[in-house]
């Protein structure tokens, strides 16, 4: 099932997906209930922390298989959070009627799923969520699988490609160059991902960088990512360029608390100044738990990395964050850099950013700077760094060195 694939523990993907892919164990997902449907805010089912773990109580409605699964994803509220919990056909409490007259043109039975303060070990919770993002990820899946089959399947083939290219290398790295203004040098590299397909040749990032996330793939590609651009400052570094290089992290990597410490790691075994990488994420790496992000952006200040907001102004952005979070750069849309010399709407956004940001004493970067036009206006609204197909297209790794000379 794809929720314990996403949100699981290693334990419970070694318990349950092998013997279901064998199809000796079925599962079924609880999420739709009798007065709110399958919308996760009215939800009434409720989960209270004990001691030795959680107790359960409240019902899920037309819920295909749930009368022959051998174990149930139940979502609930657990302190006001919609959490996954994994319930095991003869549990305590748990029953799986089955539901009659109801017209469906699926094949499966139809059942309710009944929790009547059903008691659950610790370990029964699925670690990896606790928002929307979980039962929401999850239907998306489902509606993969029922309305689109030809492209789920299609998609399923996408991903068994990618995970293939990242275990034999496949993906490579090219790096588009940040031009600090008051010098005119350049000062750092974005690191960015593209697939060196052996028969398509160069896959753009758009075509694969979506599956990969929603596929669970996204932790090992960033990896390969991380450690590969390590490696090129590293290089850099010994021939006396000393570049900064930023490596993006998507939300679930940066909260998932695996890949960070094998970064931190790399750099130390490479022996570049832990300030010469740059951590960059974007808003809604915010949104799910707030109070997490802080504290891993922290560890990051204090490993010596720096932290960059990428895609400002086109998230939900909040002023608090920017207060509270240990933050040393934003990076403007390209949204709104790309009209700022055309469109006053967008120059007062830029240029009330880049007053805010400098008040908080960030430095800001104009992203997707691609004529004179607007580099010369982002120069004057007062930006700290420019980038974009203006100064540079990305290059591979091996042009840099000479390009930034």
């Amino acid at each position: 099932m794809n929720a314990i694939h996403m949100f699981g523990s290693e334990d419970q993907r070694t318990q349950w997906l092998p013997a279901m892919a064998r199809g000796e164990k079925l599962g079924c997902f609880g999420l739709t209930e009798p007065n709110h449907g399958s919308n996760p805010g009215g939800m009434e089912t409720r989960a209270i922390k004990t001691p030795d773990g959680y107790d359960l109580t409240g019902s899920k409605m037309w819920i295909g298989g749930g009368v022959l699964a051998d174990v149930a994803v139940v979502w609930a509220k657990l302190n006001g959070k919609v959490t996954g919990f994994l319930v095991e056909k003869g549990t305590k409490g748990f029953s799986a009627p089955e539901m009659h007259g109801k017209h469906s043109l699926r094949a499966s039975v139809t059942s309710e799923l009944v929790l009547e303060d059903v008691r659950l070990p610790a370990d029964a919770v699925l670690p990896e969520v606790a928002s929307l993002r979980g039962p929401l990820s999850c239907l998306n899946e489902a509606r993969f699988g029922i309305a689109f089959g030809a492209i789920g399947a299609a998609r399923d083939c996408l991903e068994t490609a990618i995970a293939y290219s990242i275990d034999r290398e496949q993906f490579v790295l090219h790096y588009q160059p940040k031009v600090d203004i008051a010098s005119g040098r350049i000062t750092g590299m974005e690191a960015l991902v593209r697939w060196e397909h052996p028969e398509r040749g160069m896959v753009p990032p758009m075509a694969f960088l979506s599956v990969a996330r929603r596929s669970g793939l996204m932790g090992d590609l960033s990896l390969v990512v991380a450690q590969q651009a390590i490696a090129d400052a590293k290089a850099w570094h010994s021939h006396g360029l000393a570049l900064s290089v930023a490596i993006n992290l998507a939300p679930s990597e940066l909260l998932s608390g695996t890949i960070l410490p094998r970064i931190y790691a790399a750099i130390e075994e490479a022996g570049i100044p832990a300030s010469s990488i740059t951590i960059e994420v974007t808003e809604d790496s915010f949104l799910a738990d707030p109070e997490r992000a802080r504290d891993v952006l922290l560890e990051v200040r204090r490993q010596g990395l720096k932290t960059s907001i990428d895609d400002y102004g086109t998230g939900f952005s909040s002023l608090a964050y920017l207060r509270d979070l240990p933050v040393t750069e934003l990076k403007m849309d390209r949204s709104f850099v790309a009209t700022v010399h055309t469109d006053e709407r967008s120059r007062l956004i830029v240029a009330s950013t880049i007053d805010m940001a400098h008040a908080l004493d960030l430095n800001v970067v104009a992203e997707g700077v691609e004529s004179s036009a607007v580099a010369t206006e982002v120069v004057a609204l007062g930006a700290d760094l420019l980038q974009g197909y203006y100064m540079s297209a990305p290059m591979p790794a091996a042009q840099v060195e000479a390009w930034a000379r």
